[in-house]
């Protein structure tokens, strides 16, 4: 019995090591649990910071801004005071009112050019020349036969007074006669046909053919039964026009030589006096148009066809003065904040106010010429500076329509 007591106190100190060895330490676990908390609380802080901070940055976008005073803007802008009104506006394009496509009379093959894209060329001039030797052998052997014809005739005449020949022979050679001086004459129309000449003083804008091609004559409906028919176009610039579309409930608002002043693109800032010359009656009825022809009262020599163009009709002519006037900068006499200041209200890139002193031109028509101050592509308050003071945020209000 002792020794089985001995062999278990032994036993009993062999397994208390054991046990304590499989005991939890709690140590590690809280410390895990206490970093976690700490980058849940960190996260949390930071996703409020962030939140806070888009919120700022709407507020001062979208929020704050509203708080602004708004205003309404205009550009300075180049422009012409007129005193007189513009009744509508239209566009289009220069057109020669005489202009014309030339073609010979007949076939053949250019033997001479004597024209280019660009010249001058008056009425009857020689253009070109068709190959006519042929023609010329055709009249020779016509102008023979013609001949010999006019002595049977003339043979058979007398010896039918004499009532040696028979009325029957005498009238076939009155005929023959008759019928080869006509073919003498046709074939001298023919040969001047050869010759293609300028149906009036003109100027060449296009040039159609060249030394060595063959030419045929156009159809009733201008169309060449060849591939080659007009050699030339001409037109006399004294007479160019603008052709433009308006709407056809405008109509109403023009009348016959109603003055307007044309300006063609090619030449900014020029001007010149026009008057309504026709309204062509037909109208665009998918468009609801009506094409209107304005011609020059004093036609220039610079202009071209196909040139564009605008025309502004007026309930009066302008005089020449007003026409050479060059555009300057105007703005509404409102923006200088009342009767007896300088001072405008310019708003810049940042919608910041700065107001500045301009230098004055002349008033006419609600509008204040500036001469100084002022640059061309600023903005500046319509209704003037009022209350606003500079460095003051202002809120721009939208255009109209948009």
């Amino acid at each position: 019995m002792e020794g089985e007591s001995a062999i278990m106190s032994d036993a009993d100190k062999n397994s208390k090591p054991e046990l304590s060895a499989l005991r939890i330490d709690r140590g590690d676990e809280l410390a895990g649990e206490s970093r976690a908390k700490v980058w849940r609380a960190v996260r949390w802080v930071l996703a409020l910071a962030a939140i806070a901070f888009l919120g700022a940055k709407a507020h001062s976008r979208w929020v704050k801004p509203m708080s602004y005073p708004q205003v309404e803007t205009m550009e300075v802008r180049p422009s012409r005071n007129y005193s007189d009104t513009t009744v509508i506006s239209a566009s289009g394009y220069l057109v020669a009112h005489l202009q014309a496509n030339v073609a010979p009379k007949i076939s053949g093959r250019i033997s001479k050019v004597n024209f280019d894209i660009g010249s001058r060329v008056e009425k009857g001039q020689v253009l070109a020349l068709l190959e006519n030797e042929d023609l010329k052998a055709q009249l020779r052997e016509a102008e023979a036969g013609s001949a010999r014809a006019e002595k049977e005739y003339l043979r058979l005449k007398s010896l039918s007074e004499q009532g040696v020949a028979s009325r029957s022979l005498f009238d076939g050679a009155e005929a023959e006669a008759h019928q080869s001086r006509a073919r003498v004459d046709r074939l001298k129309v023919v040969l001047r046909d050869a010759v293609v000449r300028a149906p009036f003083s003109g100027v060449v804008v296009a040039k159609n053919v060249e030394l060595g091609e063959v030419v045929a004559p156009l159809s009733l409906d201008g169309q060449s039964s060849d591939e080659t028919g007009s050699i030339a176009t001409i037109a006399d610039l004294r007479t160019l026009e603008v052709e433009a579309d308006v709407n056809e409930s405008n109509l109403g608002k023009l009348s016959d030589d109603q003055p307007a002043v044309i300006e063609v693109d090619a030449y900014e800032g020029r001007s010149w006096r026009g008057k309504l010359r026709q309204i062509v009656p037909v109208a665009d009825r998918a468009k609801g148009i009506v094409q209107v022809k304005i011609a020059f009262v004093d036609p220039p020599d610079k202009l071209l066809p196909e040139m564009s163009a605008s025309v502004s009709f007026l309930e009066k002519p302008r005089n020449e003065s007003e026409l050479v006037e060059p555009a300057k900068l105007w703005i509404p006499e409102a923006a200088l904040g009342g009767a007896g200041t300088n001072e405008v209200a310019v708003v810049t890139k940042d919608d910041v106010v700065e107001l500045r002193n301009v230098e004055k031109g002349e008033t006419r028509n609600g509008l204040v010429e500036i001469v100084g101050g002022l640059t061309e592509g600023e903005a500046f308050v319509k209704s003037g500076p009022g209350q606003l003071a500079t460095g003051a945020k202002v809120r721009r209000s939208a255009p109209p329509g948009s």
